[in-house]
């Protein structure tokens, strides 16, 4: 089997009318063919969207279920296509071969989550997501449009399976870096029987000058906007277009920090913390700073994630034992030249020595900062396998903190914080400790996981529980450790 990349519109496949253009893997020899779509190819898109709205909208909730069951049955990843996305992401084949398989999981929870609660409500201080179920609304009038990471192969799969839910109509552009699961996804679902243009793919050249009016064409005749990725490029390409009658909807892992406070399990906190920010977790919220209340609590969360370090091997991402993927030589460059420089200043004390063991894979980095810094490269940049822990005297202090380094954010919140204390849920936390609950209601955060990692969460859909039309907006939704 041939890795093929087209278009995917009207329920076919097609090639763009302006030929293709070569995407390389940045960390194998290997590269594929991408469709260069023009204003053409585009206005297609927006034309079989329209006229599929009726026949999606009609289609019955049992029908749409039934959609996405068929879908899950059938769903098949080959050894050809792992290997695909092996080179283009340099990510360790466990993890893809398990981030992979999630998209079937992603289209059971949907359905299953739809069937318990139609509609769409945030969760409320204390209470679970799992009560209220998951459905992400989508307008079945307008079309939605959707920009799609390369770091995940199962993002495709949330965003369609909401669309089928919704009997919305929609066009993705993948990340050109990856843009596969997407197309093999939308092919998937209208073989079992969504609306043929219901759900359209189309590829372009972002770095192509000549192609820049194609992002300002989808976004401007669009009426929900999805954007799963960094919040810089977002709003900048979100304020490049008004639409004031669009729903522009943010999703991003966003600088999640995690407080450490008096009393916690440390050991129990030390592999929440691994699982949330030394696996391959950039598709989800990932841990990168940690704030702990009591310097000595702090040393001895260290000295336990220093054990832990020791575990992760690095290696061929083809090998399943690695657990070390790859990383873009640019930011290892970026990451190599902090970490040296702030070395010989004693700004920061590494746990061992950064080494970069070739130009692609490091081993993960365990640095401490003395005094809580929200502008140090550690906490702001989200460097790969790297962790920053730092100490605070109070618990006031730490979540202080969690909101000055989330101070640069053009929403003025973090997307998550992880909170680790030593009440066995959240509810308990909450009558145990008044004061501290007043701080964490002030946490400009919109997740807030209790003694539990975020990653776990990944196949429920529940660690991004939420409606993406109430993105970064009250109340704080709780992932509690009794889920």
């Amino acid at each position: 089997m041939t890795i093929r990349i087209t278009n995917f519109v009207g329920g076919k496949f097609h090639d763009s009318l302006d030929g293709a253009f070569s995407v390389s893997s940045p960390f194998f020899d290997y590269a594929v063919d991408v469709p260069n779509s023009c204003v053409l190819d585009l206005g297609d898109a927006f034309s079989v969207a329209k006229k599929a709205q009726v026949a999606c909208a009609s289609l019955s909730f049992e029908a749409r279920r039934e959609i996405l069951k068929k879908a899950a049955e059938r769903f098949i990843i080959s050894d050809e296509e792992l290997a695909h996305l092996v080179k283009m992401q340099g990510m360790p084949i466990r993890f893809v071969k398990q981030h992979a398989m999630y998209s079937r999981e992603l289209f059971f929870h949907t359905a299953n989550a739809a069937e318990r609660r139609h509609g769409h409500a945030l969760g409320h201080l204390g209470e679970s997501m799992d009560v209220h179920g998951f459905e992400l609304s989508l307008p079945p009038e307008g079309i939605a449009v959707a920009f799609i990471p390369p770091n995940d192969p199962a993002e495709a799969a949330f965003v369609l399976s909401h669309v089928v839910m919704s009997g919305a109509v929609i066009i993705i552009k993948p990340s050109q870096q990856e843009p596969y699961m997407a197309l093999k996804i939308a092919s998937l679902l209208t073989e079992c029987g969504y609306p043929p243009g219901g759900i359209n793919v189309v590829h372009w050249n972002t770095a192509d000058a000549t192609r820049s009016e194609l992002t300002h064409f989808l976004l401007r005749d669009s009426k929900y906007r999805i954007f799963m990725g960094d919040y810089d490029s977002a709003h900048t390409m979100f304020a490049s277009v008004e639409n004031r009658n669009a729903k522009n909807c943010i999703f991003s892992a966003g600088k999640s920090k995690a407080i450490v406070d008096d009393g916690a399990d440390l050991e129990r906190t030390a592999e929440s913390i691994i699982e949330s920010s030394l696996y391959w977790t950039n598709n989800c919220v990932s841990t990168k700073s940690v704030i702990v209340v009591g310097e000595q609590n702090a040393k001895r969360l260290s000295e336990i994630l220093e054990r832990k370090f020791r575990d992760f091997m690095v290696g061929d991402p083809f090998n399943p034992d690695t657990t070390i993927g790859y990383v873009d030589e640019k930011t290892l460059d970026e990451l190599e030249q902090v970490a040296r420089g702030q070395n010989d200043f004693s700004y920061a004390h590494f746990h061992h020595n950064f080494v970069r063991v070739n130009k692609f894979q490091m081993n993960p980095l365990l640095v401490w900062l003395p005094h809580p810094d929200a502008e140090s490269p550690f906490v702001s940049h989200e460097f790969p396998y790297t962790l920053a822990v730092m100490s605070v005297p109070t618990f006031e202090d730490a979540v202080h903190f969690v909101n000055e380094a989330s101070g640069f954010l053009l929403e003025k919140k973090s997307m998550a914080v992880s909170l680790y204390a030593t009440e066995a849920s959240f509810t308990d936390f909450a009558k145990s400790n008044p004061g501290k609950l007043k701080s964490i209601i002030g946490l400009k955060s919109h997740l807030l996981f209790y003694n539990k990692p975020s990653t776990c969460l990944s196949p429920h859909l529940r660690h991004q529980g939420t409606d993406l039309t109430g993105f970064l907006s009250r109340p704080m939704t709780i992932v509690d450790s009794k889920i």
